[in-house]
């Protein structure tokens, strides 16, 4: 689902809708008010040496197995561009155009190092794509990689231990969501169906667990409903199988693994009016269950989720309950189930990009040319 459509499902939110979110806070935590005082952790905010070339709302990144980062594509003026980050002098560059027009896709670093952009939308005509291309950072060239079966954006993607990459639901053309998945076998440069899941998504996470089994969790209906469910996908099987649901209704929401083999799911949008929500879960493999944990200091909607090097995890920006964009990040600590507020960065950042440097800093870029890194 493009970034313009879930700003116009935002505009409809209700005052009802955040009085029942704010009741269900206060009757799982037992507290006067939703959100308990945080405690702040170090770590500073670094702007980066330059800016990206251009706006990127909802681009795809992902770091290059020499550390650079891709930052392709996204709902700018010039949404078929992409930029490398160089972590050693701090700064963007521009590296090769895509094909064509395409945000709200996943960037998958494959194992030979290229880089799978499937899918996602043409900010031009807000046509949703099929088609998928290759990045070779060798050359900074892209090359054409076969179409998806369907047309799909706001999917949920994972690197599969097999070197194949998992693509589910997600918003077509014609649906709000799909039930339908495929998987992309980069040996044979093709696309295989998969059995459909048990329910449409679009705008759910795709975590992969230490079992290697994928665990897709909430998202949005076909009715543009958020849901709670949650499936695991076994790709040895190729099956779907129900798993618990979630605490609450959840979709465009983070998904993160933890050390432990535990899932992160925070933030996101919940309930009938898809508002913004601070509420977090965890799930365990083991049991098939999950359980809130402390909430986040504030709403965040279209923010990242970052796992750092001491195992806490970054959530940076988004989006609140007031449709504010944020300049606040905090930290989980998955030990003590507690969240704390870095400094506040030194710009505003949603629907960016985020991805941890070979040095454990993090780097937070988009949806405007502004770009930093957040050093633990």
């Amino acid at each position: 689902m493009s970034g313009t459509d879930r700003r116009l499902k935002r505009s409809s939110r209700t005052i009802p809708g955040a009085l029942t979110l704010l009741l269900l806070l206060l009757c799982s935590f037992g507290l006067g008010t939703p959100f308990g005082a945080l405690a702040a952790v170090s770590g500073t905010w670094v702007p980066t040496a330059n800016k990206l070339s251009e706006g990127r709302i909802e681009p795809g990144a992902v770091r290059l197995q020499d550390g650079r980062v891709l930052v392709a594509g996204g709902c700018g003026e010039v949404p078929a561009s992409a930029d490398l980050f160089h972590p050693a002098t701090s700064t963007f560059s521009p590296t090769g155009d895509m094909s064509g027009p395409r945000c709200g896709f996943t960037a998958m670093l494959l194992r030979d190092g290229t880089v799978l952009a499937p899918g996602g939308v043409n900010v031009f005509n807000q046509v949703i794509l099929r088609t998928a291309e290759i990045y070779h950072p060798s050359t900074g060239a892209w090359t054409r990689a076969p179409s998806m079966h369907y047309a799909r954006s706001g999917y949920a993607a994972a690197l599969l231990g097999n070197g194949m990459v998992l693509v589910a639901g997600g918003s077509s053309n014609s649906q709000v969501a799909l039930r339908s998945a495929e998987v992309y076998n980069p040996k044979h440069g093709k696309w295989h169906l998969l059995p459909n899941m048990t329910e449409d998504r679009a705008d759910a996470t795709a975590t992969v667990l230490p079992d290697d089994r994928v665990l897709v969790a909430g998202g949005i209906d076909d009715s543009a409903a958020r849901i709670a469910s949650a499936e695991i996908y076994d790709p040895r099987a190729h099956t779907w199988t129900p798993t618990g649901n979630m605490n609450l209704s959840r979709g465009t929401h983070t998904a993160t693994m933890l050390p432990n083999g535990t899932v992160l799911v925070a933030g996101g949008t919940t309930g009938q009016f898809g508002d913004p929500t601070a509420t977090a879960d965890i799930y365990d493999p083991g049991t098939g269950t999950w359980t809130l944990t402390q909430s986040m200091s504030t709403e965040r909607d279209e923010t990242t989720a970052t796992l750092l090097e001491d195992g806490t995890v970054l959530v940076a920006g988004g989006i609140d309950a007031q449709y504010n964009e944020l300049d606040t990040a905090e930290i989980y600590d998955p030990a003590s189930g507690t969240w704390a507020l870095t400094p506040t960065m030194n710009y505003l950042h949603w629907e960016h990009a985020a991805a941890r440097l070979k040095d454990g800093t993090v780097l937070i870029a988009g949806p405007n040319t502004d770009a930093e890194l957040y050093v633990p």
